[in-house]
């Protein structure tokens, strides 16, 4: 991160999300810093935190162990995708964080039992099978209720039940059964046979699933080539004084307060911290640690932070920035002022 001597940097985004407080276990933004009294205030309440921009590498590592041990099922829980891309792009995080955060079990279908004969262990009071009579007296399950343990347990529609525990059940009554499942001591088990129109519900549910397991697949691997060309290296301007022409509204410019005592006067200036990671700053290969000196061709050296930073957030698009690496200020030369400084007699016709 740029330092300045003798002062402390004050960082925000233009253009883009302020950059997350990491001294919590949480992504969330911290109040805007542009403004000074409300980010000493925020930080006395806080035992002075540090901020994103402030903190080393092994610093940032820590939070996002303890963020990742927070989480009960997922890394990242709270980490908000803009953040992993920044850390990602930083070296902080692997790319795989990206698309970590996705479920295993990434199918809505659930892949029945396919097996001719099985058997199920229930420990519940109500099991949630709805069952009817077949043909011969045989008893079939209808249908198992949603959200019931019977549902959890890939059964299919249309199977037999032929078993409660070790009895065999041959041509009872519906009623009967159900008496039977109710007074059973658990753990029940119960024994199941296929027929034919279970076997193709159950074929189906997993052709299903694995149709939904091949879009996930492709979908991630489509996120994975659009991350990796996004994320190619972009060339950086080497000019110390050149411009950049944006349409966007967000511009993804971490900009501070470069404010220098200069023989006891203040000569305010506004310099890039840094460009959030494929920001279209990013992508236009503006470096770090330059100074904006004009926007849209009029001159901002020695106006204040806040002044600079609202200007850019409120001007109208396209918006024309110029950088500039020298510690000098620089004010761009209007085209009136420089016909103005020819000499009259020197525009004469002849």
């Amino acid at each position: 991160m740029a330092t300045a001597t003798g002062r402390k940097e004050t960082a925000t985004a233009t253009g883009a999300a302020a950059a997350p407080d990491m001294s919590t276990g949480a992504a969330a933004a911290p109040p805007d810093v542009s403004d000074a009294s409300k980010a000493d205030a925020s930080s006395a309440k806080q035992e002075d935190p540090k901020k994103f921009l402030e903190m080393t590498a092994e610093e940032v590592k820590a939070w996002v162990e303890r963020s990742a041990r927070q989480g009960e099922k997922n890394r990242y829980a709270g980490l908000e995708r803009a953040l992993r891309e920044q850390l990602i792009a930083e070296g902080v995080l692997p790319p795989t964080a990206l698309w970590e955060d996705v479920k295993e079990d990434v199918s809505s279908t659930i892949q029945l039992c396919i097996e001719e004969e099985f058997e199920r262990k229930f420990t519940e009071a109500a099991l949630g099978l709805a069952l009817n009579v077949g043909k011969r007296g045989t008893i079939i399950v209808k249908r198992c209720v949603p959200g019931s343990p019977s549902s959890s347990r890939r059964i299919p529609p249309g199977v037999i039940l032929t078993h409660v525990n070790e009895t065999k059940l041959e041509f009872p009554s519906l009623k009967e059964v159900q008496t039977m499942l109710q007074q059973a001591e658990r753990p029940v088990t119960l024994k199941f046979q296929q027929t034919e129109a279970s076997l193709a519900i159950a074929h189906q549910s997993v052709r299903a699933v694995a149709h939904e397991r091949d879009e996930h697949n492709r979908k991630v691997e489509e996120a994975k080539a659009m991350f990796a060309e996004e994320m190619e290296t972009v060339e950086t301007e080497t000019a110390e004084v050149f411009t950049r022409t944006y349409t966007e509204a967000r511009l993804g410019l971490c900009l501070f307060d470069a404010t220098q005592e200069v023989n006891g006067q203040k000569l305010r200036r506004t310099q890039v911290a840094k460009c959030l990671p494929r920001s279209p700053s990013w992508k236009s290969g503006l470096p770090a640690h330059v100074y904006i000196t004009a926007i849209n061709g009029k001159s901002v050296e020695f106006r204040r932070f806040k002044e600079v930073k609202k200007l850019i957030e409120l001007a109208q698009r396209p918006l024309t920035l110029s950088f500039s690496m020298e510690e000098d200020p620089v004010f761009p030369v209007s085209a009136k002022k420089a016909a103005s400084a020819v000499p009259a007699y020197a525009r004469r016709p002849v």
